[in-house]
């Protein structure tokens, strides 16, 4: 019988010979397993450490070559120009819009104009509302440049220029109707209440409409966006006017009880005339009547 000869190796963890592979221990074959694990694991992370290199190389390619498309289209801060004198395309920086620069070229000296604006950029700018023209505009009153247009009429006051006068005919009137209603009650006394007390209401009522005639219907101030208008008188009119820019100055005159009652005098003065051209008395908020008034004249 011829004997069979085995080969073996020595294993470099646990320092035995080592089989052939039909021969080979449990131990010995786990430790080359483990060997040719780490092997393969140390060539695949040689591999997979060439990847973002390769990725880098990719990307300096692409924005070398595609520099133009990028900055126009990234940036934006590039717009492609034509020369003037040679007609070639030629890029420029945006942002210096209205300044000159050579021609890469030629050397001709071109312009850069600014950017053109988007559609949804004009469609914005369009559909905003338009600012404020002049100052009377942005306080919500009517603007100066256009048609006249009135903005408010303002009349005397009764009560609040004259309290205790209202009052008392207040009382003359109630209290003359109600002694001629009360009258007859008092058989005694019902020709001598009854009559007075008629006559007592009548000039009551009478000094009342006379009163309102004369102050509250007779005279009125108009203001619009050009001028200021007293008029005065129902059937036979009387009116003065002062355009807003020849106003000079605007007066108002208050007492302590008138001031409580927010009513008092106004009077406006004028650039051409001497003194006071309109005046009112007795005339609600006159505080109110001078801002309009300011608005619209030159200061």
């Amino acid at each position: 019988m011829s004997s069979t000869s085995l080969t073996s190796s020595p294993c470099s963890k646990h320092g035995a010979p080592a089989r052939s592979e039909h021969l080979r221990s449990p131990a010995a074959s786990l430790c080359c397993d483990q060997k040719h694990a780490r092997t393969a694991r140390r060539t695949l992370g040689g591999l997979f450490s060439w990847v973002p290199v390769g990725i880098l190389l990719i990307a300096r390619t692409i924005c070398r070559y595609h520099r133009p498309f990028l900055r126009r289209t990234v940036l934006e801060a590039y717009m492609e120009l034509e020369c003037d004198r040679c007609e070639k395309l030629f890029e420029a920086p945006a942002d210096k819009a209205g300044e000159k620069m050579p021609c890469p070229h030629c050397g001709d000296i071109n312009r850069i104009p600014p950017p053109e604006k988007s559609p949804a950029q004009t469609r914005e700018q369009s559909s905003s509302p338009p600012a404020p023209a002049d100052k009377p505009e942005a306080k919500g009153l009517p603007p100066e440049s256009g048609p006249e247009i009135d903005i408010t009429i303002v009349r005397p006051a009764m009560f609040r220029a004259h309290p205790f006068r209202y009052l008392l005919i207040v009382i003359m009137f109630f209290g003359g109707m109600g002694l001629t209603v009360l009258a007859p009650m008092i058989e005694r006394w019902a020709t001598w209440l009854a009559w007075p007390g008629l006559v007592i209401g009548l000039a009551g009522l009478t000094w009342y409409i006379g009163w309102w005639i004369s102050t509250h219907l007779w005279v009125r101030l108009t203001l619009s966006n050009k001028r200021t208008v007293r008029s005065e008188g129902i059937i036979r009119r009387h009116t003065s006017e002062v355009l807003h820019d020849h106003v000079r100055n605007v007066s108002i005159q208050q007492s302590f009880l008138q001031r409580i009652l927010r009513v008092g005098y106004l009077g406006i003065a004028s650039a051409g005339q001497k003194g006071i051209e309109i005046e009112i008395h007795d005339i609600p908020h006159p505080d109110r009547v001078k801002a309009i008034i300011d608005e619209y004249r030159k200061m």
